[in-house]
């Protein structure tokens, strides 16, 4: 499934309407971008009668789409783009991106064989958004501010780099981790949060 974003209507309604057509299920948040349906992210859908009753109903309500498996879509969702570039330094313009009211949405296609959980900072400025998860998506438009898509393209894996230290990796049975694995914290975090982390862990 694709998406022609500069086709994408800017009233909620249609674009709603728009996103169940390309097969991708949608639902109602409010204000505060929390879901104005029962079971949440579950009751998304592409029913085009239940959408339009969803937005009849309430047509300010921003647009809500799950993602992972129900999609196809993992996000990485940058809060903090300054934190996060300091710890990646991996070129990702060239992605689906959505300017978000902090920062940014960065869309890619998911890899079924590496199952991206939606996780509060895997690492420094980021959170993901994969099973079990879902974000908002343009042209959806709040208090402190909208979203739109800032570039479109076709989504693409996220590059396995990234996505190794986005992941939440198996316990490991060993007491210590082993060097690629402290390399990668090291690389990843600062050695002050490193040390508060590890005296947390004590």
């Amino acid at each position: 499934m694709t998406l022609d974003m500069e086709n994408l209507p800017q009233d909620s309604l249609s674009a709603a309407l728009y996103y169940a057509q390309k097969g991708y299920p949608v639902f109602p948040c409010g204000p505060h971008k929390r879901p104005l349906t029962k079971h949440g992210f579950k009751d998304a859908s592409t029913d085009p009668d239940q959408v339009f009753k969803w937005w009849n109903d309430t047509p300010d309500a921003l647009i809500g789409m799950p993602t992972g498996e129900v999609t196809g879509i993992d996000v990485l969702d940058i809060d903090d783009p300054e934190e996060f570039g300091a710890h990646c330094l991996l070129d990702l313009t060239a992605n689906t991106t959505v300017k978000t009211r902090k920062g940014l949405h960065i869309w890619f296609e998911r890899d079924p064989s590496q199952p991206l959980s939606s996780r509060v900072r895997p690492m420094p400025g980021a959170d993901t958004r994969g099973d079990g998860g879902y974000v908002i998506v343009p042209p959806s438009c709040h208090a402190e501010g909208a979203y739109y898509f800032e570039n479109s393209a076709p989504l693409k894996r996220m590059p396995v780099d990234l996505l190794l230290r986005v992941i939440k990796q198996p316990k490991s049975k060993a007491r210590e981790p082993d060097s690629a694995v402290k390399a990668s914290k090291l690389s990843f975090c600062s050695m002050y949060a490193d040390k508060a982390l590890q005296s947390e862990c004590e």
